[in-house]
Order: C-alpha cells, then structure tokens, then sequence
C-alpha cells in the first residue's frame, strides 16, 4: 500500500476481488506515463 494510489478489496460470490491502482513514472522527474488500471 506504500506504493499505490488506491487499494480496493471486494468480496465475490466466490472468493474476492483485490484491486490496486500505480503510477509509473518514465523519467527522474517523477511525471507520471501510461494509465491507471
């Protein structure tokens, strides 16, 4: 959780669901690149 912008677990009929969103940062700048999933 140090590392991500969001944590998220749900609970399915059938096991859960864990979900966590990160920032990838393409230069020493830390500007984010790419997408959040």
């Amino acid at each position: 959780m140090a590392v991500c912008q969001s944590f998220e677990v749900r609970r399915e009929p059938v096991g859960k669901r864990v979900r966590a969103a990160i920032v990838l940062a393409d230069d020493p700048g830390g500007d984010p690149a790419g997408r959040l999933l």
